[in-house]
């Protein structure tokens, strides 16, 4: 079972021969990017803190979902140690992901926060500043230029 995941996981990079892809949702207080394959979905939420006026802080975390055996999402099996080869998969199919969004984000309208926002390695302290702007609707002037 988990040898299928590593496979799978490993050739993520918009490989539409294995079914995975990845996918991005919520808004600026709960964004997240996940991972997902035909057996196995991964999940970061970045969001490491708040902003002083929203109260106390949230903490990073992630989510690992078991398709086949859990379709409604409801057990997260990230913490399991039975599951940590799976988990180091998916997290290397995530890195891969955020590594491919680099290359090829534009500038303008905010994109190029989120390849920094959505690293799973990126310090808080790192995102914050992008996170405030986003919120202060600064970098919505349109641009073309893929960032290098």
């Amino acid at each position: 079972m988990a040898r299928a995941c590593c496979r799978c996981f490993r050739t993520l990079r918009a490989s539409s021969a294995t079914g995975c892809h990845s996918s991005i949702t919520g808004g600026d207080v709960a964004q997240s990017m996940a991972v997902v394959s035909s057996e196995w979905k991964y999940i970061h939420w970045y969001y490491a803190g708040r902003l002083k006026s929203e109260g106390p802080a949230l903490k990073p975390t992630e989510e690992l979902f078991h398709l086949h055996e859990d379709r409604l999402e409801m057990h997260n099996l990230a913490a399991d140690p039975s599951f940590a080869t799976p988990l180091a998969a998916a997290r290397a199919a995530y890195d891969a992901e955020v590594a491919a969004m680099k290359g090829k984000v534009f500038q303008g309208h905010s994109y190029e926060a989120y390849p920094v926002l959505f690293d799973r390695v990126t310090l808080w302290e790192a995102k914050e500043p992008l996170l405030k702007r986003l919120k202060a609707g600064e970098g919505e002037q349109e641009g073309r230029a893929p960032i290098q």
